[in-house]
Order: structure tokens, then sequence, then C-alpha cells
């Protein structure tokens, strides 16, 4: 039986239970404190909390968790946690939990779980192991958080990391890391290693060092330097040395990098582009030569009117300079001084300029006062331009305009002379029956005849009729007659002496160049051109005046020749200047016209200027006429010069001369026939006739033996004269052939002249003329048979 104890001892006892009790109270009140203060804190936690049993089970979640899936603690708990994980994902986490030891038992992974609206959502655990005694995990307690945005923005970051690597080895720009130092390439993407000529960016890190490339030194020396100075550079440009050798353009742009000692940028081939460059700064050198080379004046006028741009042709031309005409309006009122004109050709360029069009408008011509005062016919052409801004091309064509005045002129006075020469011909055919028979009817009256005056009359009009028609056939450029040397000094003394007779009131100045002056020419007809400008002085002088006449030899080179159509070299000159009243200039441009006259109706036909511009351009030369109001007329006449003598001058013969030999009379005017017919018969030949060149090719097959001349007209129907004169020839070579024409002996005459014809007879023609011309041709022929 165990010791009784004390009251002491029972008190003691009692007491130290009470001290226990009330230290286990405390001590679980204090437990209870902190586990209310730990659950308040993890209850409270912005993460996610939980903890579960080795199969899954959880037994605590805290409110972040609960409101994560938008569950209540109620329903969590007891729930496995697997079920809010993707079945992909499950055995991922299943293998990290089972991996915790005593010895590690915490461990973090990442895993997605299923949000509340079935979206796929990360988080990242750290979970920890709670182990028994024995080393089993008898809990596991879980940390987590949403790492979706994370993983978001890591994935966002790979993919840029992709699209800009992407980016870098596809750009169609060299991208580069290069070293200061010496140029070394760090860094290269597939473009840079193919502007270098290598096959990939590896072998381009591997091989280039810019101080080996560099064309030109000094130029990466000046790339450094802004380098230094700025801490990057912008479009520089230098020659490099590709991997084969070969020389290309590049043009780099690049800043310090992060990475020390090291830049980085872009680089382009540009080798293209300064090649077309290069062309085109050669093409505008070359259009730039075109344009201050180019005979044509050029200017640039911007759109609003202003001078932008003239070229040296331009102010050659015209003299104008851009300071002359800064605007527009400078120009129209300098160059187009009278406001008629001006207001044509600023209403013609406003035309223009409104075309919608760009490119070039047609060509206009106007009359432009240059800056000396003289005034010249330019052609314009403009050139609109894309940009607004006008491109003019201006032509000087004032000799041009020259030379289209002399053909129009020329044109003219061929179809006028053309019908002149016409009515001249069949004029001398009637003429030729009254010339016939007032010769006739002289040689059988006698001198003293009561009818014999009237007779002589009629020979005399007739001689004025003919030299009626000697000027139409003169316009008509075929009145020569004779063509032969002859002296214009003696010429121009004895015409201006006979026409000094019957004019006292004109003062003739002579100033004749000493030696003779020799043209080849028909004498009469050059000497009806002087009569003709004696005449025309006269009449600008109805009060007397002076008349000056000089004979000088000059030499026309091709300059001066070419407008008015004939060779250059040496021409004998005559002038013919008086002091009359002169004439404006609309009467000097027509004062070759024919039947074109100032004077009253009785004084002149004006056919005396037209047939001497006809006559001379005939014989080859030129005439021309200097004039002003007031100031008197110069005529200047240009033959061109012969070196053979002038022949002496035969004795003529005073009558008739008769025969007695055969002619065969060939012409299709039966007025010309009946006359000619009764002349010769009377000179007493014997006299066949022909009506056309048939007939006479007809005879002459007949009884050609038995002729001794034909006398051939040339202007016929059906056969010709030219044509009969062939087929006469090739029946009988030998037949004298004497060839009668109302035209000249110039064109169709000359051609059967120069093919052996023997002898020409101008009509209209007396007997005395014609007995001379057919002995002279009878006579010649006799001869040429006898030796």
């Amino acid at each position: 039986m165990s010791e009784k104890l004390t009251y002491e001892e029972l008190e003691e006892q009692i007491q130290a239970l009470v001290c226990a009790e009330k230290e286990r109270q405390w001590v679980e009140k204090a437990l209870q404190e902190s586990e209310d203060r730990y659950r308040g804190v993890v209850e409270d936690m912005p993460v996610l909390v939980c903890r579960f049993l080795p199969g899954g089970e959880i037994t605590f979640v805290n409110r972040s968790y609960c409101e994560y899936f938008n569950r209540t603690m109620d329903e969590l708990i007891g729930s496995n946690f697997l079920s809010l994980i993707p079945q992909f994902d499950q055995q991922v986490v299943l293998n990290n939990i089972s991996a915790l030891t005593v010895e590690a038992p915490t461990q973090s992974h990442e895993h997605s779980v299923i949000a509340p609206n079935g979206d796929i959502r990360w988080q990242r655990w750290t979970n920890r192991a709670l182990f028994d005694a024995r080393g089993d995990a008898t809990e596991y307690q879980s940390i987590g958080e949403d790492i979706t945005e994370q993983k978001w923005a890591e994935e966002a970051l790979r993919e840029s990391e992709r699209r800009y690597r992407n980016i870098y080895d596809n750009a169609q720009i060299g991208l580069y890391r290069s070293r200061i130092r010496d140029g070394k390439i760090e860094m290269a993407n597939h473009r840079m290693a193919e502007i270098f000529g290598y096959a990939s960016p590896e072998e381009c890190v591997e091989k280039y060092i810019a101080i080996e490339h560099y064309v030109r030194p000094e130029l990466r020396d000046a790339l450094l330097k802004r380098l230094q100075q700025h801490g990057k550079f912008s479009n520089f440009e230098a020659p490099i040395k590709k991997d084969d050798g070969s020389i290309i353009w590049i043009q780099f742009s690049g800043i310090l990098s992060e990475e020390k000692g090291c830049f980085e940028g872009v680089a382009a081939d540009i080798t293209d582009r300064r090649q077309a460059e290069e062309a085109l700064r050669k093409s505008e050198e070359k259009f730039r030569t075109l344009v201050e080379e180019s005979p044509l004046g050029i200017s640039l006028i911007t759109s609003d009117a202003r001078y932008q741009y003239v070229n040296p042709a331009f102010q050659k031309i015209l003299g104008y300079t851009i300071e002359d005409i800064p605007t527009g309006r400078e120009w129209f009122r300098k160059a187009f001084p009278d406001d008629k004109v001006r207001h044509q050709v600023i209403q013609s360029w406003m035309e223009n300029e409104n075309q919608p069009d760009v490119g070039l408008s047609k060509p206009v011509v106007f009359p432009v006062t240059c800056k000396d005062g003289s005034r010249k016919d330019i052609q314009f052409r403009s050139v609109k331009m894309e940009n607004g801004d006008i491109l003019v091309l201006y032509e000087d064509i004032t000799e041009c305009s020259k030379m289209e005045r002399l053909l129009r002129e020329a044109q003219k006075f061929e179809a006028i002379g053309t019908l002149a020469g016409g009515i001249a011909h069949d004029f001398n055919n009637l003429l030729m029956g009254i010339q016939g028979r007032a010769s006739l009817m002289a040689l059988e009256l006698g001198a003293s005849h009561i009818q014999r005056e009237h007779i002589d009359a009629i020979q005399e009009y007739v001689q004025s009729a003919t030299t009626l028609t000697r000027q139409l056939l003169g316009f008509a450029r075929g009145g020569k007659y004779e063509v032969k040397p002859i002296d214009l000094n003696a010429l121009l003394r004895d015409s201006a002496t006979m026409f000094g007779r019957t004019r006292k009131e004109i003062q003739i100045h002579i100033n004749c160049r000493r030696s003779p002056l020799v043209v080849e020419a028909d004498m009469g007809q050059i000497e009806q051109v002087l009569l003709n400008m004696y005449v025309n002085a006269w009449q600008a002088m109805p009060d007397g005046g002076k008349l000056f006449l000089e004979t000088d030899l000059v030499t026309l080179d091709e300059t001066y020749c070419e407008p008015h159509q004939i060779p250059a070299g040496p021409y004998a000159k005559i002038t013919i200047m008086d002091d009359g009243r002169g004439m404006d200039e609309t009467t000097r441009q027509r004062i070759f016209d024919p039947f074109f006259s100032t004077k009253e109706k009785t004084r002149g036909t004006g056919l005396g200027l037209a047939s001497a511009y006809g006559i001379i351009k005939h014989h080859a030369g030129l005439i021309t006429v200097h004039s002003e109001v007031g100031h008197g007329t110069t005529f200047c006449i240009y033959l061109p010069k012969s070196d053979k003598n002038v022949p002496l001058e035969d004795a003529s013969v005073g009558g008739p001369i008769r025969g007695s030999e055969t002619i065969l009379l060939v012409d299709d005017e039966e007025m010309v026939i009946e006359v000619s017919q009764a002349m010769l018969k009377r000179l007493g030949y014997t006299v066949w006739v022909a009506n056309s060149g048939n007939q006479a090719i007809e005879q002459i097959l007949a009884k050609g033996k038995d002729l001794d001349l034909v006398i051939l007209d040339l202007v016929m129907p059906g056969i010709d004269g030219g044509t009969t004169f062939d087929r006469i020839r090739e029946i009988e070579p030998k037949m004298p052939v004497l060839l009668s024409s109302g035209y000249t002996i110039d064109g169709k005459a000359h051609h059967v002249m120069s093919r052996g014809c023997n002898g020409f007879v101008q009509k209209p023609f007396n007997i005395i003329e014609l007995s001379e011309k057919v002995r002279n041709v009878l006579d010649e022929a006799k001869r040429s048979t006898q030796t």
C-alpha cells in the first residue's frame, strides 16, 4: 500500500496539476491563435495555396485558389486536383510529385490548367512533401501562381525573335556588325554576304576584313571619323572590292554598338544606281553640250512665265540675254514692239500653252525684233513639259523665207512666162503674115509709089509689135536669139549715149571698168534690159535728175548665190542708180511682176522690168533692186563672166539675096506658108510645101534627092519640128535644115540646133532677113560638100 501523502504534498501536486493545466490551456490557446494567424495569412495570400493527399484529394485551399477556379472551398476540398489539369499534362504533374524525396522534398514545375471559362491557362507550382517516420509521403503542400501572361510574353518574344531572325536573314539589304579596329565582320546576314560575294554569312564573317577591301582607304578613315564625332554615320558611299576582286559601290549607314569596339548598321549595293547616275551625268553633259552648241536658240520658261535659261545660240540669233528678258512680259514687249503683231503672238502662245497634252506643238513663224533693232523671221517650236515648264526652240529662217519667196516668184514667173511665151509665139505667126506681105509689097512698089508711105508704116508697126513680143519672150525666159561674146562696157556706153540724146533732162554719169568686160549673151536682149532700166529711172525722175552707170568684175560666193540658184564664181556687174523718188517695200516686192506698173496707162505696159528679169535669169544671171522712198533706186545686174574674145561684126547686105535652089517649106500655119512661099518664089527659089511633119517626111522619102534645103517650123501638132528633123537626118543625113519658130533659139530650138541643125530664123522675118538666112545655109552646105 502506498505511502499516504501529506496535505502539503497533496496540495503541491494539486497545485502542480493546476499549473500544468493552465500551461496546457495557454499552449493550446497560443497554438490556436498561431493557427488562426497562419490560416488568416494563408487565406489572404494573393498566390494559390493548396494541400492534398498522395492520391490527389484536396485537403485545403485558400481563398485565391477558390476565386481562381471560381469554386467554393466546400466544392474543392475532397475533390481531386488532377481534374483541374488537362489530361495531356496530368502525367507530367504526377511524375514531378512522385520525384519528391525526404532528401529533396521540394520542387517547382509548370503546367497548364483548365480555367472556369474553358480556356487553357498556365501556372507555376512549388510543391513540398510531408513524410512520416518511415519516410512515406503523407501530404503535399503547394503554392502556385498564374503565369499565363508571362507565357504569352515569352511566346511573343520567341515569335518576335523568330520573325526578326527571318527578316534579318532574308532582308534585301545588308545587315552587319563590324569591328572598329580593322573592319572585320562579326555578324552578317545573307544579303550582306551576297553583296561581298560570299556563299554564306558564315563565310563572310570568317573572311571579310574591311581594311583589305576598301579601294580608297582614306574613305574608311573618313567613315570612322564621322563615327567618332557623332556616334553614327548615314549614307556613306565607297567603292569596295568583292571577294572575286571586282569593284562595287556600297552605301553604308551605322551606329556604335553596345558591344564595345564595334558598330552595326545596314549596307546596300548601289553600283547600278551609281552607274545610272554616271550615265545620267554623261547624258546631261551631252544634252548640255547639245543645247549649248545647238545652232537653234533654246529657252526654258517656267510655268509662271519666267525665263530660266537661254542658250548661246538664242543670244547670237536675237541678241537678248536672260537679264534682258527675265519674264514673258518683257520678251513680248521687246521682241514684238508692234501692238498688232504682239497680240497675234500672245494669242498663239496662249493657245499652245492651254493644250492639255505635253509634247511638241506645231511650229509657228513670226517676225522678231532683235536687240540691235534688226528684224528676223523666227520659227518657234514649244515643248510643254510634265512639270508645266515650256522648252522653246527658235530657228532663224530669215534666209529660208527669202529663198521661199524667190522660189514662189520663180514658180509664178515660170507659169506666167509659159503663157506669155505661147502668146508671143502665136502673135509672131500673125506678125509673120503681115510682115511678109508688107515686105513683098515694098519690093513690088517703087520708093515713089503713092502707097509706099503706108507700106513703110505697116512695117514700122510690125517692128513695134515685134518689140512687144520680144519683151514677152524675154519675160518667158526664152529671149536669147543669138548668143555670142559681147563687151558690156561698149554696150553700156552705146545704149546710154543713145538714151541720153532723147532725155536731155537726165545727167548720165558712166564709170566703166578699164578692161573689156565680156559675157556670152544676146546683145539685143541685154540692150533691151538696159534701155528698160534707163526708162524706169527716167520715169522716177519727172523733174530731171542723175543716172549713175557703173561696171565691175566681182566674185560671188556660195552663200550669196545659193538662194538665187546661180553658180558661184566671177560675174560682170552692172549698177544702174538714180536719185529719183524711190519706192516703198510693197512696190519693191512687185517690181518684177508682169503687167505691174505705178505709171499711168499711157506711159508703160508693165512688161519692161518683168522682161528684164526674165532675160537676165535666162542668161544664168541675177538682178537685184534696192530702194527707199525719197532716196532713189539701185538696180544691180550680174552676168557670168566669159573668157572668150568679142568677134568682129560682119558687114550687112543691103538688099535681098536671090537664088534658084529647091526648098521644102514645112509649117502648120496656112498663113505662114502662103507668105513664106510667096517670098521664096519672089527670091527665085522653087518651093514645095508640107503642112505637117508627116507630109515633110513623105516628100523627102519620095524625092529628097531633088531638094536643096528644108525650112522647118519648130512647133507643130503631131510630129513636132525636133522629131521631124531627126527623121530627115535619118533619111538624108546631109540635108541642110533651117529652123523657123515664133519662139526664140533657146529651149527646144537650142536642142535641135545642138543636134546639127544648120540655122535658125526668128518669126516674124521680112524678105531680106529670110534671103540672108537661106543663102547663108545653102552656101555653107555647098562649102561643106566641096571639102
